[in-house]
């Protein structure tokens, strides 16, 4: 059985293929090796207080949440090799496509709420 995450921004759903990264080993490797990224792709990272582009090839989107939820910082577009806004502790980074944070009109004190259901 797999699960299907969708990303809930203000209850409704955004246009997003989830991938949810909790384990230590799926949290450390995120999107490295990556050539590139497609518009609905988002990386959920969880818990993370804050996120690095270090060896990666392509900029991304970060979205970074308190514990329930909650943008406390964002970033529209991160190069490779930086280092990313910071978080809180058990808080949540939300990885996507450069730009996405404002095509998905996403703002500080928004609330994002990560959903699954078995298939």
């Amino acid at each position: 059985m797999s699960v299907t995450y969708r990303v809930l921004h203000e209850g409704k759903p955004l246009e997003l293929d989830v991938v949810f990264a909790r384990g230590f080993w799926a949290r450390t490797w995120g999107w490295l090796g990556r050539h590139s990224l497609k518009p609905n792709d988002a990386l959920w990272i969880e818990p993370c207080a804050r996120v690095h582009t270090l060896g990666m090839r392509v900029a991304i989107s970060i979205v970074m949440l308190s514990p329930d939820g909650y943008v406390i910082a964002l970033q529209d577009r991160i190069s490779p090799w930086n280092v990313g806004p910071m978080g809180v502790f058990r808080g949540v980074a939300l990885e996507l496509a450069p730009g996405a944070v404002s095509r998905f009109g996403i703002r500080l004190g928004d609330r994002l709420t990560l959903k699954g259901s078995s298939r």
